[in-house]
């Protein structure tokens, strides 16, 4: 048996092994998220999530990271990731760009 014939791994496991461990919060999977930070000067970007990265450290021993989103943006071709801050940075901008016209 060579290593093409082995069976790959499940999808959930394959992004697991790459990403880190997945986590259950209020955005999932497939969904779609606004959100700002300082890597786009505040401007409002919408993407779809490809993944969701439990807290955990980037590092075997390393600090623990929150929650991330790894999501593609249209017209990109490297996922962003996305923190829950900057999802709700988004959503007041948004609100104090609609209070302002």
């Amino acid at each position: 048996m060579t290593d093409s014939d082995e069976e790959q791994p499940p999808q959930a496991g394959h992004e697991a092994a790459l990403f880190g461990p997945a986590d259950k919060v209020d955005h999932k999977t497939g969904g779609v998220i606004k959100f700002a930070s300082i890597d786009t000067r505040r401007k409002v970007l919408t993407g779809k999530i490809v993944y969701v990265r439990a807290p955990a450290p980037a590092i075997q021993g390393g600090k623990v990271h929150p929650i991330v989103y790894l999501c593609y943006v249209e017209g990109e071709h490297i996922p962003r990731t996305v923190y829950p801050a900057d999802a709700k940075r988004a959503r007041t901008l948004v609100l104090d760009s609609s209070s302002n016209s």
